[in-house]
């Protein structure tokens, strides 16, 4: 039975208004209903004592000054002694609780985001970077911090502010109060002209900043590659070209962001004007008396200051908007590779993992797998093979459920994996992968990630089944050795034993490895292997790696091409059958390594290579002798496109990936070279320019032959030009159709 799945639900991001940040601001507020009471009280104590000011001194010139009442003059000095006390204590309240609701508001979000990563499946990960995740947790939670402590408090009080100021001034003479509030729209239509550019300025400017944080980021994870090939200058450029990109869309957002403060505060500073000479001219006429005029004038500064005050607190209200966009991106992203509501507990596997005519992608552009139909027995062990990029990685994430099929389905037992809680599959499986991220934590901790509650005998079991014990006990502190930051403490070998634990003291039913000892090695990953081989006695294994011999042994093999499976046996019956695993197991035995890591290759794997079939025995024995090893560190080039070739390569252990600059100069992936791949034929006969580049992607091992000692072969069979020239041709061709 074939099922469809719903494609994985990612919201994509909504872009907030100002409108949308402030009403996003006050819910995240509003959820703490008797602080928020206690804060409007506070603003409402210091709004009273403030317009009170204003108001005495009305009763101060009219009724105290002019006719010399003291005891008036000291009544109203009084109730402004006790108001101000009042104001004070209101003041360090409020104070305290912005604090609160900031410091409140920012847990709660980092809080909400952390859990939510961790609901989200892989295919999340897969398309949004770190650096742009880390911005959430910093630079956003950050304006978002600034938006409840400064710019939600300030434009709160200052509308209070306006309000009772202004309702006070149409108490005093509504026709001055009119004139008076009649620039607060005009204020407003001022905001209303800046603010959208501004907000705009600043969705361009929050991604520019995190590409240009990720840079730093990959910048530091490539030191080792900077310092080999001596990056530094160019590094340098690329980066000052990038920051002063970043500067200029800096300028434009922090410019437009003042902008909408300063309009507003230059309308109501020219009504001010205005407001004064008009009082003063009602003053003269003996509509208005002096009190009046002085009280009006202040009541009209609290009016002007909070206007002011308000359009203070747009910068960071757009700030603060774009924060919380971000970070509202982030929690509202949803998957579905999730507990549905009916999921049941998986039983202890006993029968068979089955894949049922699954098929998946990733995007719409290209399927990782098509109709891929499998049986996994309880207690045999299996491995996925087959080229990068053929579908076996995708297939164990399929099984540990880190992604649903788009199409079929994987069951346990006969029941679905979709059907099924996800910690009850996950507490009878256990992956190894090939590069293995270690905690900056002590080996003993390491381990017991596998299983937090597992005691320090069992995690030393676990330990010494990997066959890493001896080795820990070496250490001067044993199990409480710090592993440093990725395990850096470690060699290659131990970090990969010391996963393999992990793995182990879960003492899974099911351990999975996906290229688990592809970048060690050659002497490391034969040991790894023979531990390997014993563990799988005692438990279902299922190995995905494109290193044959790694694997012959196996119960059965599944090849893997382009996302289907196309053949499946033991060794002995896929070379019987003469396909696809039988000409990948010719080409990968013909090349050996020694246990340091030299390479030699065999006339048998030469004949295998279409330049090299017509030749004699005898003339192929000496160009297999004048091939040389090469070692490759990652990152680091073999050839680069346009430059001119003069060595023919095998690939003897390692991957490569080649790229090429289409028409418009941009880089296109071509393919991946793995064990016993060859390329560069041509530069065995011409120094002609490479149609592309070609650069290491782990650690690799490489066999080379270089131009001069392939001419004299040349001068015994002249008909190995021709067929060179040919090949190069045909290789030219393909390469060209997969640029267009």
């Amino acid at each position: 039975m074939t099922e469809r799945a719903e494609p994985a639900l990612v919201e994509e991001p909504r872009f907030f208004t100002l409108w949308d940040g402030l009403r996003w601001l006050t819910a995240r507020v509003t959820r703490y209903r008797g602080r928020l009471a206690l804060v409007l009280i506070a603003m409402a104590i210091d709004v009273a004592y403030h317009t009170f000011v204003s108001m005495s001194l009305m009763v101060l010139v009219d009724e105290a000054i002019i006719p010399g009442e003291r005891r008036v003059l000291l009544v109203v000095v009084g109730v402004l002694v006790t108001g101000f006390l009042a104001a004070a204590a209101a003041h360090v309240v409020r104070d305290y609780l912005h604090a609160w609701f900031a410091a409140r508001v920012q847990a709660d979000l980092r809080l909400a985001m952390f859990e939510n990563l961790h609901r989200l499946s892989l295919r999340f990960y897969g398309r949004v970077s770190t650096a742009s995740i880390l911005g959430r947790f910093t630079n956003d939670l950050g304006q978002v911090e600034g938006g409840v402590l400064n710019a939600l408090p300030n434009a709160t009080i200052a509308s209070m502010y306006v309000l009772v100021s202004a309702s006070t001034l149409f108490a005093l003479q509504w026709q001055l109060a009119l004139l008076a509030v009649s620039g607060i729209p005009i204020a407003m239509l001022m905001t209303r002209f800046a603010g959208p550019r501004a907000l705009a300025a600043g969705q361009v400017f929050r991604p520019a900043q995190t590409q240009l944080n990720a840079r730093v980021l990959e910048t530091i994870e490539a030191q080792p590659v900077v310092k080999a090939f001596d990056l530094r200058e160019s590094l340098r450029r690329s980066f000052y070209d990038q920051a002063t990109d970043v500067l200029r869309l800096a300028m434009r957002f922090t410019f437009l962001t003042y902008l909408v403060e300063r309009l507003p505060n230059l309308t109501m500073l020219a009504l001010q004007v205005v407001v004064i000479g008009a009082g003063a001219w009602l003053c003269f006429e003996g509509r208005l008396t002096t009190g009046e005029l002085v009280a009006f004038a202040a009541l009209y500064a609290t009016i002007s200051a909070a206007v002011v005050r308000l359009m203070a607190t747009m910068p960071g209200l757009i700030r603060a908007t774009g924060g919380a966009e971000r970070v509202n991106d982030l929690l509202i992203q949803r998957d579905v590779v999730a507990d549905r509501d009916d999921a049941r507990e998986l039983p202890p596997f006993a029968e068979r993992l089955v894949i049922d005519h699954a098929s998946f992608s990733y995007g719409r552009d290209r399927t990782e797998l098509s109709d891929v139909s499998l049986v996994i027995e309880r207690g045999s062990h299996v491995a996925l093979v087959g080229p990068s990029g053929c579908g076996k990685s995708t297939t164990l994430s399929l099984l540990l459920r880190f992604y649903d099929p788009t199409e079929g389905r994987v069951t346990l037992d006969g029941v679905d994996l979709r059907a099924a809680q996800l910690a009850s599959l996950y507490a009878q499986a256990a992956v190894v992968f090939q590069d293995n991220f270690l905690f900056n934590a002590t080996i003993r901790e390491n381990i017991r990630v596998g299983r937090p509650e597992a005691s320090d005998a069992e995690v030393e079991v676990a330990a010494s089944a990997a066959e890493l014990h001896d080795q820990i006990l070496a250490l001067p502190l044993g199990y409480a050795t710090q592993v440093g930051e990725r395990g850096r403490v470690l060699s290659g070998g131990q970090r990969q034993r010391l996963a393999l634990a992990r793995a182990l003291v879960r003492d899974p039913a099911i351990l999975l490895l996906d290229e688990a000892t592809s970048a060690l090695d050659a002497a490391t990953e034969t040991a790894v292997n023979q531990t390997l081989r014993r563990l799988a006695t005692t438990r279902t294994v299922i190995q995905a790696t494109h290193r044959l011999k790694n694997v012959s042994y196996v119960d059965r093999l599944f090849v893997f091409d382009q996302g289907r499976l196309i053949e499946q046996g033991s060794h002995a019956e896929l070379l019987a059958v003469g396909g696809r695993y039988a000409a990948m197991w010719r080409r990968q035995d013909g090349v050996t390594l020694t246990d340091d890591d030299e390479a030699e290759v065999s006339v048998t794997y030469l004949t295998t290579i279409p330049l090299f079939q017509s030749l004699e025995a005898r003339l192929l024995e000496p160009i297999a002798n004048a091939f040389r090893t090469e070692h490759l560190g990652p990152g680091q080039e073999v050839v680069r496109q346009g430059e001119a070739g003069e060595k023919f390569y095998i690939v003897a252990r390692g991957k490569l990936e080649v790229t090429a600059l289409n028409e418009t100069g941009q880089s296109r992936h071509i393919a991946y070279l793995e064990d016993g791949d060859h390329f560069g034929e041509m530069a065995l006969i011409e120094s002609s320019a490479r149609t592309a580049t070609v650069a290491a992607v782990e650690p690799t091992i490489l066999l080379s032959l270089r131009r001069r000692h392939f001419q004299k072969l040349l001068e015994l069979a002249p008909a190995l030009r021709d067929a060179i020239l040919k090949i190069s041709a045909e290789r030219a061709a393909a390469l060209a159709r997969t640029l267009a």
